[in-house]
């Protein structure tokens, strides 16, 4: 009877995996094919075909779904390390259609880590200056939405009302954009910036996932707070200073 039941789930990953296949291909070809007219218009239907079919949970991913297309779009072109972006932009894109599909049973644990690769991304791309003059600006648009998304989906708490959660989406992408251009002064390579910047971010999302919740406390604060300190300094350990 177990595996009567398990069934079902492994071929809805495997339908989902095929799909993300073919998305990502879409994807190379398009960065492959210098996004020409029908190339970027197949992968308009491609996308929206996998998103929106089956309609299941549409508003709730949307802010995920929609970063992920675009940083299809704006990530530089790598040359021959190129594959890397569609193959990181498939991975993403199975995770949310799992998620939004049901069929992951950890809903909440494949969100986060769609999430937190997001971030990371997008954090790549504003550290290495490929944002333009514009970077910050765009940095705090993607985490307001990002951030709000995120304390939407893990919000257990019936009565906390929601202009609250957008108060608190704002403030943090506020202080993390502030943070951004901060870390991003320090004389150190674009990749160690994002790291400390992600273990900052992340331990900042997880205190207001508790706190929403009302379930932090002070050796929930503590023990993140130090874990984040410990990756922090061997980030900076392991740097090479020099001025930009």
């Amino acid at each position: 009877m177990e595996a009567r039941l398990k069934l079902p789930e492994i071929n809805q990953a495997l339908r989902s995996a095929f799909s993300v296949l073919v998305w990502g291909a879409a994807a190379f070809w398009i960065r492959a094919a210098g996004f020409g007219f029908w190339p970027v218009l197949v992968f308009l239907v491609i996308s929206a075909w996998l998103y929106f079919r089956p309609p299941l949970f549409i508003e709730k991913f949307a802010y995920s779904f929609l970063a992920v297309f675009l940083l299809v779009f704006i990530t530089p072109y790598l040359g021959i390390w190129d594959w890397i972006v569609p193959v990181s932009a498939g991975t993403v894109f199975f995770l949310l259609l799992g998620v939004k599909n049901l069929v992951f049973l950890n809903r909440h644990s494949f969100h986060s880590l769609a999430h937190s690769l997001i971030v990371v991304w997008v954090a790549l791309i504003f550290f290495s200056g490929d944002l333009g003059k514009f970077g910050l600006l765009i940095l705090f648009i993607s985490l307001l939405f990002l951030i709000r998304e995120y304390l939407v989906l893990r919000n257990s708490n019936d009565d906390l009302p929601s202009p609250l959660i957008k108060v608190a989406a704002v403030s943090a992408a506020f202080l993390a954009s502030e943070l951004a251009w901060g870390i991003s002064l320090l004389p150190i390579g674009f990749i160690e910036e994002t790291a400390v910047f992600a273990a900052m971010m992340f331990l900042a999302e997880d205190i207001m996932y508790y706190a929403i919740n009302d379930s932090l406390d002070k050796g929930i604060a503590i023990r993140n707070s130090t874990l984040a300190i410990i990756l922090v300094a061997l980030v900076f350990s392991f740097s090479n200073w020099a001025p930009h």
